[in-house]
């Protein structure tokens, strides 16, 4: 019998003050502060941080699995290697970026699973 091993990339951010591995585990994944109803993916917990404040997206681009980030009209930014992306820019971003969201800063990783 033939089994096929299929490559998957996985999306983490890690926040640097912790060392917390967070997974991209759906597209799109939400980052922001719980609020009236509104429970994102991740949480931050500072009320500078916008309630929809980003999102990450994952998708496939012929045989390549790309992420892109897109701020969601967040008053305090979105910073992708130290650049402010504007408000509904969507940004492609590699393994080794770093994210900065208000204080918090995140290191994005692409990770390949084998399955």
């Amino acid at each position: 019998m033939y089994v096929s091993e299929q490559i998957v990339k996985m999306g983490i951010l890690e926040k640097l003050s912790t060392n917390e591995q967070i997974i991209i585990s759906k597209s799109p994944f939400i980052i922001g502060r719980v609020s009236e109803g509104i429970v994102p993916d991740y949480c931050l917990e500072s009320k500078m941080v916008s309630r929809l404040h980003l999102k990450i997206y994952q998708r496939k681009c012929s045989e390549e699995t790309i992420f892109e980030v897109r701020d969601e009209h967040s008053l305090n930014g979105t910073w992708v290697n130290g650049e402010r992306i504007k408000n509904d820019e969507t940004v492609q971003i590699k393994d080794g970026d770093e994210l900065r969201i208000v204080n918090e800063k995140f290191i994005f990783h692409i990770v390949k699973e084998i399955r």
